[in-house]
């Protein structure tokens, strides 16, 4: 299985149901939670979407949802 880095932007596009790049990004998100993708990120990143605001959050309801 091919592992993928998560960049900061793909939180924060699958958080913004008005970002053009939403539905994509929540999709990776889920296929991630559905074990049908690997992935990983950084600390940083990690820092980035917790100073951003209500993201984490929101992150928390897709991926709950995709259980």
């Amino acid at each position: 299985m091919t592992i993928y880095y998560l960049d900061t932007n793909i939180f924060l596009y699958a958080a913004d149901p008005y970002s053009p790049y939403h539905t994509a990004c929540k999709g990776v998100l889920v296929e991630i939670a559905k074990d049908a993708l690997g992935a990983f990120t950084s600390v940083e990143t990690i820092q980035e979407i917790e100073s951003s605001g209500k993201v984490i959050p929101t992150l928390c309801v897709i991926l709950s949802e995709a259980k």
